[in-house]
């Protein structure tokens, strides 16, 4: 599945947010695959839009979950600056624990996907609650 779009929902600021990320090119051995995409976060304190692109890597399993990280960079537009980004996904499908580091901030986010449809909590910045949905194809 190449192309996700969705939403991001922060019930304590009551804040919905438009997410969506394209997968330009799948991993293929030796190569990581390379992803761009958008999404809304609050980096050092001020909501902002960013758009970003990651390289991710399978790199085997650990304890019978597949292990990806990735890097890349963001551009963080109310700041106007570009921040690395990086994180690691562990999983069993339809299940998958992620960090992530967003630019300036770090969180977490537990996934199940079935079919097209990923579902997801989100500890923003490791403060705040949130959840996610994205429809991918």
């Amino acid at each position: 599945m190449d192309l996700a779009v969705g939403i991001d929902y922060r019930p304590l600021e009551d804040d919905v947010a438009p997410n969506a990320s394209w997968r330009i090119f799948p991993e293929l051995d030796p190569w990581p695959a390379f992803v761009v995409g958008t999404s809304k976060d609050e980096f050092d304190g001020e909501p902002s839009q960013s758009y970003f692109s990651t390289f991710s890597k399978y790199i085997g399993h650990v304890a019978g979950l597949h292990v990806s990280p990735y890097a890349g960079a963001t551009w963080i537009v109310e700041l106007d600056e570009v921040n690395p980004v990086g994180g690691v996904v562990l999983g069993s499908p339809p299940y998958t624990a992620m960090w992530m580091y967003s630019g300036t901030d770090p969180h977490a986010v537990l996934s199940a996907t079935f079919g097209g449809h990923t579902f997801s909590a989100i500890y923003h910045s490791f403060k705040f609650p949130g959840f996610g949905y994205a429809w991918r194809w």
